[in-house]
């Protein structure tokens, strides 16, 4: 849930959806007294942190124990690893009738969709998605979600679940005119505005002659436009029709849209040495000079051990 609370931004109505805040999120580690602390090198101090997700801390192996195959005893410093974290995340349910472009069949029994990008229309003079600063909580911004371009594959399906036709449409969700045929209030409001958690900043695209715009970026499923995970603000939208007319050529397409603040934090390992990728063994057995028998045998890979820390 997030930290922060989201409204609809609509004339004359308002309707507010306030999330819990988490919790202190304690990290104990296994050194529970200060002689072992002082031996080990992997163990740390007690560390609190509001709501902000702690790396596992590594094994509480004792310098003094068995050292590792490498000669390095086990409690060195571990690997790192980089993973994505959702430090907060918050969701919306949209609807909106719409008439596709192409005409739904008669035979049509089902319909399914899948989203494949939205446009945010970000930094929009007139509108679009913006973003604002909280002046009394530094680490939350303000999103307010407008003017969303939204492209889907559309497929109709008869009663024995075979194709019969595939479109790609591309409707307007959030518009911002509160005159137009699909605006309503409460399923489809001019704008959403929420505030989220955003611990390390949003970010920034850059236009040039040091000119730095926020953005966020959403993830979908087109190859090499959308389908790559990127750090701060990430929109992902998921979409079902929950009513068609054929014979009006008109369906209710249900939208929720997840808005979830990411960031790729290291994370320590436990750490053995590296494995070594397995050698291929050929078929010849004829294996008469030096080179040839160095091709056939086993990989160079040193073993790479961590940097041995003393008590």
């Amino acid at each position: 849930m997030s930290k922060c609370c989201s409204f609809f931004n609509t004339p004359k109505r308002g309707q507010t959806l306030q999330h819990t805040l988490p919790g202190e999120t304690r990290r104990i580690t296994p050194c529970d007294t200060q002689e072992e602390t002082a031996c080990n090198p992997c163990c740390t101090s007690q560390d609190v942190l509001s709501g902000v997700l702690m790396p596992a801390s590594s094994s509480n192996t004792s310098c003094s124990e068995a050292t590792s195959s490498c000669g390095a005893p086990d409690c060195a410093s571990p690997l790192l690893a980089m993973m994505p974290v959702i430090y907060d995340e918050c969701g919306v349910n949209l609807c909106r009738v719409l008439s596709p472009t192409t005409a739904l069949p008669a035979a049509t029994a089902c319909l399914e969709v899948q989203v494949l990008d939205i446009n945010l229309n970000l930094n929009n003079c007139t509108s679009g998605t913006s973003f604002a600063t909280l002046s009394n909580r530094p680490n939350c911004m303000r999103l307010t979600l407008s003017n969303l371009d939204v492209t889907f594959r559309l497929t109709a399906l008869d009663c024995c679940g075979n194709i019969l036709c595939q479109s790609v449409e591309t409707v307007t969700y959030l518009d911002p005119d509160e005159c137009s045929a699909a605006s309503d209030p409460d399923t489809n409001p001019t704008s959403v505005t929420l505030d989220i958690y955003v611990p390390y900043g949003l970010t920034y695209a850059s236009s040039g002659c040091g000119v730095f715009t926020p953005t966020m970026t959403f993830l979908g499923p087109v190859a090499g436009v959308n389908n790559q995970l990127e750090q701060g603000l990430t929109l992902q939208a998921a979409a079902k029709v929950l009513r068609f007319d054929a014979a009006s050529n008109q369906i209710a397409l249900g939208l929720t849209l997840y808005i979830r603040s990411i960031y790729f934090t290291e994370y320590r390992i436990p750490h053995q040495g590296i494995s070594i990728p397995p050698k291929a063994v050929p078929v010849e057995e004829d294996q008469t000079d030096a080179c040839q028998d160095f091709v056939d045998g086993a990989l160079l890979t040193p073993q790479i051990c961590p940097a041995v820390t003393q008590c």
